[in-house]
């Protein structure tokens, strides 16, 4: 009996046992200090799924969207100027100031051409202003690619993004604080302290720490949008060069569209044997077929009407008879002819 209830009692309690030997290892796995190996951790944990994300971004409103809620708002606007800092520091052009003249002054042409003393001394001073402000204009240049070169530092972003990150951390931390429960004897539960979430504490020390990847990537977004944007320009500067000489070669004399067209219609309409004119009225070259005749033709007289014969009653008698032939007689229906006497 003793070893079978011995048996039962350690079936009952192997769940027990095996939840204790599991919390012993997690609490012994990181050292001697468990508390800050198990806060180390969560800490490598979060950045290393921060700088995932940020490694799929493509913009830098992605960028900021990897950010932390609670310091994704103090921190758009410093990451929104190192992109324009970034972005001047890398246009790195002549700025329009450069291209404008210096100030011109114009003399008269004989004191000009003089070749005096005086003209010569005149010259030299104008020469040597407009060298004064073309050599300050370039100096003010580099200045300024210098002093954006700064802005763009690791170091000096990495301590006023840091100080963002810690103020925004201290405003906080109010907000932050988690309740710690203890039971007494009675077994009633009651709050015994409050504490500050490790959650809380882990975003703040892994967004410290990976600051310098999202000013990497930050940096290296506006380089390939300066680099696409560069062969943009040369692609546009290479098709109008292109189109330049195809319209140069398009401006030279050749057969007009109006010229083309009747050609190609005029081709198409002689198989039909039709004509076809530049104002578009098309005409039969085919020969007419001429009307059947019913009675044999008789030859045209050549003589002139005044060469010809008067006629005679009796010849008029004959042709009015030939030309009322075939026809019925007409009636003379007037009453009022009949019995007339003769003159």
């Amino acid at each position: 009996m003793s070893s079978q209830y011995s048996a039962a009692f350690s079936r009952a309690m192997s769940p027990s046992l095996d939840a204790l030997t599991q919390a012993v290892v997690n609490n012994t796995v990181f050292g001697v200090n468990d508390e800050a190996g198990r806060q180390n951790a969560l800490i490598d944990e979060l950045a290393t799924v921060v700088i995932k994300k940020i490694a799929e971004c493509r913009s830098v409103d992605q960028i900021i969207d990897c950010v932390f809620f609670d310091y994704r708002a103090a921190l758009r606007e410093f990451l929104l100027n190192l992109a324009s800092w970034c972005d001047k520091r890398e246009t790195g052009s002549t700025p329009n100031r450069l291209k404008v003249k210096a100030p011109e002054f114009q003399l008269t042409k004989e004191f000009a051409d003089a070749g005096s003393a005086e003209a010569l001394r005149v010259s030299t001073t104008f020469s040597t202003a407009r060298d004064a402000i073309n050599d300050g204009a370039i100096q003010a240049k580099k200045d300024e690619l210098a002093f954006w070169e700064d802005k763009c530092a690791l170091a000096s972003c990495y301590e006023a993004a840091a100080v963002i990150v810690k103020t925004t951390y201290e405003d906080r931390k109010s907000s932050y604080k988690l309740p710690v429960f203890s039971t007494d004897n009675k077994g009633v539960r009651r709050i015994a302290e409050w504490v500050t979430s490790p959650q809380k504490k882990a975003e703040c020390s892994a967004l410290q720490t990976i600051l310098p990847a999202i000013f990497s990537h930050i940096k290296q977004i506006v380089k390939l949008r300066h680099r696409a944007l560069a062969i943009k320009i040369e692609k546009k500067r290479s098709t109008a060069a292109t189109a330049d000489v195809e319209m140069a070669d398009a401006t030279k004399p050749g057969p007009s569209i109006q010229s083309l067209i009747d050609k190609g219609l005029n081709a198409r309409l002689k198989k039909l044997n039709l004509g076809y004119t530049s104002s578009g009225q098309s005409s039969s070259k085919a020969p007419q077929p001429q009307a059947k005749k019913t009675g044999p033709s008789k030859p045209k007289s050549s003589s002139t009407p005044s060469q010809r014969k008067p006629q005679t009653k009796a010849s008029n008698k004959v042709d009015n008879k030939k030309k009322g032939k075939g026809r019925a007689p007409v009636k003379n229906n007037n009453p009022k002819g009949k019995g007339k006497a003769r003159a």
